[in-house]
Formats: structure tokens, C-alpha cells, sequence
């Protein structure tokens, strides 16, 4: 391409030759490429560069999103004959981030002498990604000769920003129902930067109108180039619902971004009453209990020893239907530790009733 602009110079007065150009990279929605000069007008009879892209799978990267309508010539509008954009998916190491799109953008005036392009502070390619999503953008020229005047003078070329990282390089988003305990989020970073922390939203379905149910804050790590695993359960979930989650990420700005949604159902209803045998068994120096509801009951759960003496309470009030997880840790109902030995745990709900043989070692 740059061979046959070659064949195509014409040689007039006026024009300003190559200079100093400044290209900065605008990491926001829509991101853009900044191309001017840096203390004076400079022209760009071609315009060449790699944008290097790493998406997160919500960024939709097309040739599409690419406008460069706001370059401009000394006759009217780029005619673009020799306007290529291209984009290819691969593995590609720059400062140190893995990108896996690469974007070629190559624009050469088929008439260097009327329609050199000037580049007096004008965001020259925008490219309006859809989302722009928590992608990471790399920008550099293709060759030496990437951003020349009409007389194929070389621009020196300076960077601002050529590195464009958002606030949070979200990971894996995870979500699980756990019964008697509600529904655990999980996700991961990649890394971070002036991060504040996160908030986590719900709702009944993936369109409809989002909650924050996190009272404070998750902290984040802040900065950080390794990433960090996070966690969040939703305590107040009921069991037999769909629920959709979203992952809120502050900056110490104040800028939030969302990622999601994710749905998960909770546990199913349970359809009978029912308290599993405690584990462990023996055990020392605690033990979990699981019981299930199917309806609202007046629940009362109670340890006694062998002849048949009431020690501990471990509940006693009305439930809702769901799945419950509860421990004992060998104290009676002043905080003593009672001795070793075996003991019955009783479930008391309406008219059901089940009784349970424990065993605690000292």
C-alpha cells in the first residue's frame, strides 16, 4: 500500500510536513483513538495501527464498530478507497497483557497532493464497541511508515495512554444454591486498578428491575495486576425461586460498572419433614444439624441427656419452609460444657416428631 501511494505523489506548496503526532488511546465508551499534533497542525496522507483487544465475551468487536468519519480532508470527506479494517482472533503479548483480537486499521489517501488528512486534535477512529465490557486495548503503528505526510516524511510518534486498562478485568461469575444457607456468589478478577470495591444487585428475572441486597461494601484489593477471588451469600433467598445477580465494581472515583447477570434456582421446596443425622458422629467440639420444612411450622429442636433431662434449646420459634443447618457445640444452656457421653436430639414441628442419637467426646 505504501508503494503504490508512492507512484501517486504530486509535489505542491503549502503543505506541512512531517512533524511531532500524539495518538491517545481514550479508554471509555465509546473508546477512542486521538490522533493530532502535537504542538501544530500535522497531515496523514496514511494512517495505520494495530489496536490489540482482549474481550471479555460481552464485547461485541466488529468491523462495524469502527467509524472514522471524523477524519477530514482539504476537499471534503475521506473517499476511504484504500481504507482496510480488519480483524483477526489469535494470542498476542504486549506490555506484558495477552490480547486475543487484533484489530488493523489502514487508511491511505489515494490522492496524496488534494486530500492529505489534517489532524489538529480530531478524535480521528472511534470505535464503538457494544459494550465496551471490561475488555483491555492496546494500541501501536504498523511500521515505520504508518503515519506519514503526503510526502511520505515520517511523523515522530508519541503515546498517551497507548495502554488502556478499565477499572476491573472481571474473571468467572458463579453462582449456587447451598441449602439451608441460601445462594453463594462467587467471581474472580484478573486484575485490578483503583478499585474500591464491589456491590451485589437482584432480581426476579434477567430484564426486570435490580435490587442491591449487600449492605456494605466488599472490599477489593484495590490494585493489582494478579486478581482476587470474592464471595457474597444471599442469605434471604428462598428456596424454589430463579433469581438474576448482578456484580456492581466502584472505583475509589466513584464510577461503578455492572457485570452480568447470572441466574441460579434456588434449592426446590422440600416435600417432606425430615432431620438428618448429625456429623460429625462423634464429635468434638461441634456438630451441624440439618432439618427440613415443607410449610411454616413452630419448630423446636432440643438436646437431652439419657434419662430423658432437657440441657440445651437449640430452636424454638416459627420457620418458614425451607432447608436448615444449625450447630451444637457441647454446651448447655448456661455455656457449660456438659461431659462426654451420648445424647438425644429431638425435632418438634406440628405433629411430626424425630429424635436423633449423639455422641460427644471431651
Amino acid at each position: 500500500m505504501k508503494a503504490r501511494l508512492i507512484s501517486l505523489l504530486l509535489f505542491g506548496a503549502g503543505a506541512l510536513w512531517g512533524g511531532d503526532l500524539t495518538i491517545t488511546l481514550v479508554d471509555q465508551n465509546p473508546l477512542t483513538i486521538n490522533i493530532k499534533g502535537s504542538s501544530v497542525d500535522e497531515e496523514a496522507a496514511s494512517i495505520s495501527f494495530f489496536l490489540y483487544f482482549r474481550d471479555d465475551g460481552t464485547t461485541d468487536l466488529t468491523t462495524g464498530n469502527v467509524n472514522d468519519s471524523q477524519i477530514y480532508t482539504t476537499w471534503g470527506w475521506n473517499s476511504g478507497v484504500f481504507r482496510t479494517v480488519i480483524i483477526t482472533d489469535g494470542s498476542w503479548s504486549r506490555n506484558g497483557h495477552t490480547f486475543t483480537k487484533q484489530l488493523l486499521y489502514d487508511n491511505a489517501d489515494p490522492d496524496a497532493y488534494s486530500n492529505f488528512w489534517i489532524t489538529g486534535g480530531i478524535n480521528a477512529v472511534v470505535c464503538t464497541f457494544s459494550p465496551l465490557g471490561t475488555g483491555h486495548a492496546y494500541i501501536e503503528a504498523n511500521g515505520a511508515g504508518a503515519f506519514v505526510d503526503w510526502s511520505l516524511a515520517a511523523h515522530n510518534l508519541t503515546f498517551v495512554n497507548q495502554d488502556a486498562t478499565l477499572p476491573v478485568q472481571m474473571g468467572e461469575m458463579e453462582a449456587a444454591a447451598v441449602p439451608g444457607e441460601g445462594i453463594k456468589l462467587l467471581w474472580n478478577t484478573e486484575s485490578e486498578t483503583n478499585s474500591a470495591g464491589f456491590h451485589v444487585w437482584r432480581s426476579f428475572s434477567e430484564d426486570g428491575a435490580y435490587k442491591r441486597i449487600s449492605t456494605a461494601m466488599v472490599p477489593s484489593q484495590g490494585s493489582g495486576s494478579s486478581g482476587t477471588e470474592y464471595r457474597f451469600v444471599d442469605k434471604n433467598a428462598i428456596d424454589g425461586k430463579e433469581y438474576w445477580y448482578k456484580i456492581e465494581e466502584i472505583s475509589v472515583e466513584g464510577v461503578s460498572e455492572f457485570f452480568g447477570p447470572i441466574s441460579v434456582s434456588s434449592a426446590p421446596l422440600p416435600t417432606e419433614f425430615g432431620m438428618s443425622q448429625n456429623y460429625p458422629n462423634p464429635f468434638n467440639p461441634e456438630t451441624a444439624i440439618e432439618y427440613e420444612l415443607p410449610e411454616i411450622s413452630e419448630v423446636t429442636v432440643k438436646v437431652y441427656t439419657l434419662l430423658g433431662m432437657e440441657i440445651k434449646t437449640l430452636v424454638n420459634k416459627i420457620q418458614n419452609a425451607g432447608r436448615y443447618t444449625l450447630t451444637w457445640n457441647g454446651t448447655d444452656n448456661g455455656g457449660r460444657k456438659v461431659p462426654s457421653g451420648i445424647y438425644f436430639l429431638r425435632m418438634q414441628a406440628g405433629a411430626f416428631s424425630q429424635i436423633r442419637k449423639m455422641t460427644f467426646i471431651q
